[in-house]
């Protein structure tokens, strides 16, 4: 026997065929009992002898049935008693047959290898003992049953066998089938098999088996999963009481065996379970003790809806239906046979509670009772709907918003009420954030309630008065103009800002044109601008004689010096006129415009400006061509101030 212990947790370089895997793995039963958490405590057998082989075979024997010449063969260790199984095998003792130490049974699942690429671990001993053959061909035709690889060989069987005679002519017994080989090896050749032959046939069969081939299939790995027979499969893979009970990584619900018999004489009972397509990954049946009777250890099964508690849809009475089933291993289905106190669909008014007692009866005259309960009950909150205020809005002081909302509930509403009734204005008399709560009640008590936040901002820009300057004035040089604004708003007001503060004179001191700008802030951060333009100019007064201003049309003669006297307040020196003024051009002659002969005229070479101290003028010597004779033309004079002057001449 070969026994080792053997737990990989790191990655292989390359990954390993699943050979590889299944041969890298043995786990000694001893190590697992000394790490047992569960309450199974495993007896195994001291040797295959007759005397092992008859305790084993008269530990299940049960009623109206005798048992003798019972014979072990496999390892010693393979087989046994146990005790404390309920928790993981639903009953308590009975019988252990392995396809490696019986006692690798025993919790906590603490070997569980996930998938199949990774280094497999898991309860595994080799003995290096027999197969079986005929659990070799129940393996295969298993294994065609669920589209997998022919297992091959069968290795380490251990097999109970014994001569009976039975008082009827069915005989039962109980039993639950565990394995390492779940999940990882499902579908594959690695199909673990045990059989129960009672006159060489097998009854270790899946009960109400209905599929393609409809013959019997047996009880294996393939054929009981988690996507074969579900209902018969628990899988202990994922954490859970049953993990600290069992080292299996999967096994059955409690399955019954039933075969017909010959009354009266000797019957030959053959109890056998073996590992196929290698040695690796313990697999074990447990077989329930006093179970091998002519009695059926199950009796009908009733299979009852759970209490129920339901929900109420409306005022009125729920209907509520039920479906009762009932089945056992002799009858098959029982449902026709259920009689139950209510029929469905029940009708059960809202906080009414109803039961339903409900039994059965097989041809064997076992029986099986029950009862449920069917409760209706309102545990549904009121739904509010709340339309106005919406969360995270904002409104205007004092701006007026009316609430809305509704409750509805399946039952009735008892009551629905706002911070103000829907239909009434919100409060929006103070800036800041806000809450609105509506609160709902049914008629049964369930109670909702909804809050959203609002704010009340101010929203609304401050006002502005700017009275001086005025936009498009025209200021002298240097001319003490007191600037005047101010600021409103409509909650408060932060700050009022000019360029100079109210009061105070604007720029004056320098020729152009010029900006002055206000800007209040209120409290909430609203801001509001306005801006306005004003020019600083010479205080330029018009032409003066001999020259008329406009719209007067003054006459001359074509070819005369025309002096253009003005005065800007003051000397400012030569360098008055902008870049290429005076100017004159063609115009047409208006034969309606108010006409004054010029009066006087100058002699000069040239065109020229001068400037006299005693009258404070300007005289700009305007030379005309003698070309201009018959046409009309208008002078503009542009000063560096940036203001123009014009007048119109008419040269006879």
């Amino acid at each position: 026997m070969s026994l080792t212990l053997a737990a990989c947790s790191q990655q292989p370089a390359q990954p390993l065929s699943a050979a590889q895997q299944r041969a890298a793995v043995h786990l000694t039963a001893g190590a697992l009992h000394a790490q047992s958490t569960g309450s199974i405590v495993v007896t195994p057998s001291t040797a295959s002898n007759p005397a092992n082989a008859t305790t084993l075979a008269n530990t299940l024997v049960g009623a109206g049935v005798t048992v003798s010449n019972a014979t072990l063969t496999g390892a010693p260790a393979a087989s046994g008693t146990f005790t404390g199984g309920t928790a993981a095998f639903l009953f308590d003792k009975g019988v252990i047959l392995s396809s490696g130490s019986a006692a690798s049974v025993v919790g906590p699942n603490n070997l569980n290898a996930p998938t199949q690429a990774s280094p497999l671990v898991g309860a595994s001993d080799s003995y290096n003992t027999a197969g079986d053959s005929d659990l070799l061909a129940l393996a295969k035709t298993s294994a065609q049953l669920a589209g997998a690889p022919d297992p091959g060989a069968s290795y380490d069987a251990s097999v109970l066998q014994f001569d009976f005679v039975p008082t009827k002519d069915l005989v039962y017994f109980s039993y639950v089938f565990a394995s390492e080989e779940y999940l990882e090896w499902v579908k594959t050749e690695y199909n673990d098999a045990f059989g129960f032959y009672i006159n060489g046939v097998n009854c270790a069969m899946v009960p109400g088996f209905t599929g393609s081939p409809p013959a019997p299939v047996p009880v294996t790995v393939n054929t009981i999963n988690t996507t074969k027979n579900p209902a018969l499969f628990r899988n202990n893979t994922v954490s859970g009481p049953l993990t600290n009970e069992t080292q299996a990584d999967g096994l059955t619900t409690v399955l019954t065996c039933s075969a017909k018999v010959n009354p009266g004489v000797v019957n030959h009972a053959k109890l056998a379970i073996a590992d196929m397509g290698d040695n690796a990954l313990n697999s074990w049946v447990m077989i329930q003790a006093g179970s091998f009777s002519t009695t059926n250890p199950n009796g009908p099964v009733l299979t009852l809806p759970a209490d129920q508690t339901v929900e109420a849809t409306g005022p009125n009475p729920l209907s509520v239906p039920f479906t009762v089933t009932a089945s056992d291993v002799q009858d098959g289905d029982l449902t026709p046979k259920v009689k139950c106190d209510q029929t469905t669909p029940l009708s059960v008014a809202l906080g009414q509670t109803v039961t339903v007692k409900c039994s059965v009866a097989d041809s064997g005259g076992l029986t099986a009772s029950g009862q449920f309960t069917v409760k209706v009950v309102d545990t549904t909150k009121p739904t509010i709907t709340l339309t106005t205020p919406v969360d995270g809005a904002t409104y205007a002081p004092n701006q007026i918003v009316k609430a809305q909302y509704t409750c509805t509930d399946t039952v009735g509403i008892a009551s629905c009420t706002g911070t103000v009734d829907s239909g009434a204005s919100i409060d929006t008399s103070t800036l800041g954030p806000k809450t609105f709560t509506v609160t709902a009640k049914d008629t049964s008590g369930n109670e909702q309630t909804t809050t959203v936040t609002y704010k009340v901002v101010d929203s609304i820009k401050p006002t502005i008065s700017l009275v001086t300057p005025t936009n498009g004035a025209v200021y002298s040089l240097n001319q003490v103009v007191a600037s005047s604004y101010s600021c409103a708003d409509e909650t408060a007001l932060a700050s009022c800002v000019g360029t100079v503060p109210s009061g105070i004179p604007i720029d004056t001191a320098t020729f152009g044109i010029k900006t002055f700008t206000v800007t209040a802030k209120d409290t909430s951060g609203n801001t509001q601008t306005t801006t306005v333009s004003y020019s600083v100019q010479y205080p330029f007064a018009g032409f003066f004689q001999p020259v008329d201003n406009l719209p007067m049309v003054n006459t001359v003669k074509a070819g005369q010096a025309i002096p253009i006297k003005f005065s800007l307040g003051g000397n400012y020196g030569l360098n008055i006129f902008a870049a290429g003024s005076p100017t004159s051009a063609l115009v047409p002659c208006n034969q309606t415009a108010p006409v004054d002969d010029i009066e006087q005229t100058v002699t000069a070479g040239g065109s020229s400006l001068s400037y006299d101290p005693g009258s404070k003028m300007y005289n700009y010597v305007w030379k005309t061509d003698k070309a201009w004779a018959n046409t009309c033309r208008l002078l503009t004079v542009t000063l560096n101030d940036g203001s123009v002057h014009k007048a119109l001449f008419n040269f006879r």
